[in-house]
C-alpha cells in the first residue's frame, strides 16, 4: 500500500522504494493506493502532477493500484483514526485500507510514526495485523507482517 509519501518517493526517484515495490511484486504481493491519497498528491494542474499522474499510470496499467475505499473500510479507518487519537483521516484510510483483507501488508510512507500508531490502535489479531518492525535501511517504510531482510527491531502490537 502506498500513501502519500510512498508515491512522492517513487515520483522522485527513490531507490530504495522502487526497490521496495519490486520487492512486493517479487514476493507476489499486491500493490494499492486508495484514492484519498490523490488529495495529498495532486495539485489539479496537469504540468505539475505529470509525473505523479505518470508513476501513477504505470502503476495502474500494471496492477490497477488504484483503490476506492468502500463503507467498510471508511468505518475501520474512523475507528483506527478515533483508537488513535489520530488527526489523518487520509492516514487512517490508508492504514484500513492496508489491512482490509487480513493478509500481511506493507505501507510505503513519509510517516510512520503516525501509521504505526493507527496500527497499535488495531490491536492484535485485527485483521491479520500481527506486528510492526522497523527498518533501518529504509525508515520510510512501515511494515506490517513481513519479512525485511533490513529488519533490525520488531515488536508485537499491543
Amino acid at each position: 500500500m502506498l500513501d502519500s509519501g510512498g508515491v512522492t518517493a517513487l515520483v522522485g526517484g527513490s531507490q530504495r522504494a522502487r526497490e521496495w515495490l519490486r520487492w512486493v511484486i517479487e514476493h507476489e504481493g499486491s500493490v494499492g493506493v486508495p484514492t484519498p491519497i490523490l488529495v495529498e498528491s495532486t495539485t489539479g494542474d496537469g504540468a505539475r502532477d505529470a509525473e505523479v499522474n505518470r508513476v501513477l499510470g504505470i502503476l495502474e496499467r500494471a496492477a490497477g493500484v488504484l483503490q476506492m475505499p468502500d463503507e467498510v473500510t471508511a468505518r475501520c479507518a474512523g475507528r483506527l483514526r478515533f483508537l488513535a487519537s489520530a488527526d489523518g483521516g487520509i492516514d487512517a484510510l490508508v492504514a484500513a485500507a492496508a489491512v482490509a483483507d487480513g493478509s500481511p501488508a506493507v505501507v510505503l510512507t513519509s510517516d510512520p510514526d503516525d501509521l504505526g500508531a493507527l496500527a497499535r490502535a488495531a490491536g492484535p489479531g485485527a485483521q491479520g495485523l500481527t506486528s510492526t518492525m522497523t527498518c533501518l535501511q529504509c525508515p520510510w517504510i512501515f511494515q506490517l507482517g513481513m519479512f525485511c531482510p533490513g529488519v533490525t527491531t520488531r515488536s508485537t502490537v499491543r
